[in-house]
């Protein structure tokens, strides 16, 4: 991901049908951070497996969602979590 770069991604393989939506955002002005976005508040390690390759290993988030087994809308609470931060900045973002 180049700097800048906003990222939804799924979790499930290539071939799948979808299992769940995050969101991954590496900000102009760092070189190796990224910020995450997990509607079920889960932390990024625990996506490693899918993030390896792209080197979003690093979870800057410093809020904790309950977590939601049961929802179905995953992908626009991610796509929803990158307007925020696109319009109104990090500090915004970070306080969902």
């Amino acid at each position: 991901m180049a700097k800048g770069d906003i990222a939804v991604v799924n979790t499930d393989n290539s071939n799948g049908e979808g299992i769940h939506w995050v969101l991954a955002i590496k900000p102009n002005n760092t070189n190796n951070q990224f910020l995450f976005y997990d509607s079920y508040g889960k932390d990024v390690k625990t996506y490693n497996r899918y993030f390896e390759e792209l080197k979003i290993i690093q979870d800057t988030k410093d809020r904790e969602q309950k977590y939601q087994p049961y929802e179905k809308n995953c992908g626009q609470r991610a796509i929803a979590s990158a307007m925020v931060y696109d319009k109104l900045g990090k500090d915004a973002f970070l306080k969902i």
